[in-house]
């Protein structure tokens, strides 16, 4: 099933079909069986001193670590849970009739792409990277299962941060940020496989963060 070989519907019907097909690929990440998944988790973090550091692969600290966890990992500030959650209030989602469709790992998905709505509140520094983060779902139609998540920020923005031991708020301004969540099969659950991210942000002083997280060994707690 492809989409473009299909009359495209009115703007506001492909707004609700786009909305129909993330929450049946939500539907089958956001099972209870998920949360009894233990996995082994690889983390790697470089810090670059500047984009042009970035760009050229200069880092200044490269952190390998590994652990075991049971539910869903996090990605530097995005909280993959929360980002589950935002997908059902926060976002408007469309599927343009030129760029309907892409392929992942060989596989012919729909590409609907999100973008945040309006007028909306960060309590977070969670929140307020949600709320600013456009993106694409990419969904294989043959079974709805989602195959890849990705998006990012472009828009430079303030927000601000509090350590749990400091009465002191510290502004953040973030220049750019951009994230993907590839996703496998297990147990008959959609889970994370590969995450990654990238953040170019400032507090008193400015850098880059990348996260890489690699998902392995699944099995039941």
């Amino acid at each position: 099933m492809i989409l473009s070989a299909y009359p495209s519907p009115p703007i506001l019907a492909q707004e609700t079909i786009a909305k129909l097909l993330v929450d049946k690929g939500l539907a089958k990440i956001n099972v209870e069986p998920r949360k009894t998944i233990t996995t082994d988790v690889v983390s790697v973090t470089e810090e670059y001193a500047n984009k042009e550091a970035y760009d050229n692969k200069r880092s200044k600290s490269i952190k390998t670590s590994r652990k075991t966890i049971t539910g869903r990992p996090k990605l530097g500030y995005l909280n993959v849970d929360e980002l589950y959650q935002a997908f059902a209030t926060r976002f408007d989602f469309l599927i343009e009739n030129n760029d309907s469709t892409g392929v992942i790992n060989d596989v012919q998905c729909a590409l609907i792409k999100f973008t945040p709505k309006p007028n909306l509140t960060s309590k977070t520094v969670t929140d307020a990277f949600i709320n600013h983060t456009a993106g694409k779902v990419y969904i294989n139609l043959d079974n709805f299962e989602i195959i890849r998540i990705e998006g990012g920020i472009n828009n430079h923005f303030v927000t601000t941060w509090r350590a749990w031991w400091s009465p002191i708020a510290f502004d953040v301004d973030v220049y750019e940020f951009s994230f993907s969540i590839d996703y496998t099969i297990f147990n008959n659950v959609v889970i994370e496989k590969n995450l990654e991210g990238m953040a170019d942000y400032e507090i008193r002083n400015r850098g880059i963060d990348r996260h890489i997280y690699t998902l392995s060994n699944y099995r039941i707690r």
